[in-house]
């Protein structure tokens, strides 16, 4: 399930994905209007690798995603 919200004019949508697959991964419980199990950030980043590495061809989006994901958990 995929959700996309826009909050305000001009600013960044959020985006919302739900997967029931079970690959192994940590959650954390956060709360945005409610808690929520959230992946841990150390595995988003390994699921951004391997979606970079298999995905045809380098997607912008996939490169700025790991740039980020570097940038926030070793800074």
């Amino acid at each position: 399930m995929f959700i996309l919200l826009s909050y305000k004019e001009k600013t960044p949508n959020i985006k919302i994905e739900v997967n029931i697959g079970q690959f192994g991964s940590k959650y954390e419980i956060k709360t945005y209007l409610g808690p929520m199990k959230v992946m841990v950030i150390e595995d988003i980043f390994a699921h951004k690798l391997v979606a970079m590495y298999k995905r045809f061809g380098k997607v912008n989006r996939d490169i700025f995603d790991v740039w980020f994901l570097l940038k926030k958990i070793f800074l």
